[in-house]
């Protein structure tokens, strides 16, 4: 029997909201991509994955994308937290090409931040937005980076931590946010080691890459092109880039607000170009 695997790469607010878009248009044209066998979700793509698992009506989510007003000025803080971010990471990467290492790198100084906005404040935030409390019944996983190995971590419903503690840990980016405690061990984002973790997906025989962030520079090896190639060995791989239009919308857009609507419709309109290809990769 054909299986099937849905990645959901990193991609901020904005790349929440470009994935929603496409992941509406495919479903209005009858190539519903939630049927995948296993999901895999990073950073904002875990939780697209989660509320794409919780049975809401993807229009329920859609208007919400569509009517929110923009959210309230940090201050900069997001902006110079990820300055701080890949600043670190520039520094780590000229020293050492063990990307283990540099990911470890990257947790101490999550850990040594002064980070202007505090892990409570992230733990509200999904747990506002997030449509669902429980795992769902098929396999979604999360993954996250362990702050003080730099070993890469999956969560899953077998694996002992509640949804919203796999949330908060592939969303907490270092220089933005500390590292999560799940457990006796404390986490970082997942796209710290990459943005999609396509490599989770082997063993599928079809694959889908939904990659907001496929051409920033992260991890050394992490490139999303380079990485699904082993894969397309034993399987048929598509990956998807927002278009040049959902590429404007993307770029003019910061952390969200009223512009996520125009990055939403991109989506949508994207998804009418796909449907024909990942149809019939999908449903072959």
């Amino acid at each position: 029997m054909t299986s099937r695997a849905l990645v959901l790469g990193a991609g901020a607010n904005s790349g929440f909201a470009w994935e929603w878009g496409v992941l509406t248009g495919l479903h209005d044209a009858g190539v519903k991509l939630v049927d995948a066998d296993l999901i895999v979700g990073t950073s904002s793509g875990a939780m697209v994955g989660a509320q794409l698992t919780s049975g809401v009506d993807p229009h329920q989510l859609l208007q919400v994308l569509l009517t929110s007003p923009r959210p309230p000025d940090d201050g900069g803080a997001t902006a110079r937290g990820h300055n701080r971010y890949t600043d670190e990471l520039r520094r780590l990467a000229a020293d050492s090409d063990d990307p283990k290492k540099i990911m470890a790198g990257l947790g101490a100084m999550a850990a040594t931040t002064d980070t202007a906005l505090p892990e409570p404040v992230l733990r509200k935030t999904i747990t506002h937005h997030l449509l669902a409390s429980d795992w769902p019944r098929q396999r979604l996983v999360i993954t996250a980076v362990d702050a003080e190995s730099g070993e890469l971590a999956v969560f899953d419903r077998d694996t002992g931590a509640s949804l919203l503690d796999a949330l908060t840990a592939t969303h907490s980016l270092p220089g933005i946010w500390p590292p999560v405690a799940v457990g006796d061990r404390r986490y970082i984002d997942g796209c710290v080691r990459s943005p999609t973790n396509v490599d989770l997906a082997a063993g599928h025989d079809r694959v889908v890459v939904l990659a907001p962030m496929a051409d920033t520079p992260h991890m050394p090896g992490s490139n999303v092109l380079e990485q699904v190639e082993p894969l397309r060995e034993h399987a048929r791989v598509e990956v998807v880039q927002p278009d040049e239009s959902a590429r404007a919308a993307i770029d003019e857009t910061t952390q969200g607000g009223s512009r996520m609507a125009a990055v939403t419709r991109a989506g949508i309109a994207q998804a009418a170009s796909l449907v024909e290809s990942l149809g019939a990769l999908w449903q072959d």
